[in-house]
Parts: structure tokens; C-alpha cells; sequence
């Protein structure tokens, strides 16, 4: 159920943005980036998680 909310949550209401980061030997990528803070039932807590469309 969370999944289906957090997929359905990236991708209509928070779409992100578009960056272009450097990865691990110089090679350049565009990505886009969104961030939400959701609730991680394992931790008990909301955590702030960072999401990455490539």
C-alpha cells in the first residue's frame, strides 16, 4: 500500500527536477531529483528520502 502512495506521489504531485550530477569517474548524467519526507514503518519515524530518475 505505502509503495503504491509513494510511485503515485513522485510521480504526479512532487514531479522533481531535472540536475545533471557527476558520477563516480567524471562521467556526467541527467537525472531527476525529488525528495519527501515519508513515514519508514521499520524506523517507526519519518525519514527524509531522495529519490533519482535516470
Amino acid at each position: 500500500m505505502h509503495l503504491l502512495y509513494e510511485f503515485r506521489y513522485f510521480n504526479s504531485i512532487n514531479k522533481g527536477i531535472d540536475q545533471i550530477i557527476r558520477v563516480r569517474g567524471g562521467k556526467e548524467i541527467k537525472v531527476t531529483v525529488s525528495s519527501a519526507r515519508l513515514k519508514v514503518s521499520s524506523h517507526s519515524k519519518k525519514t527524509l528520502c531522495h529519490c533519482l530518475k535516470i
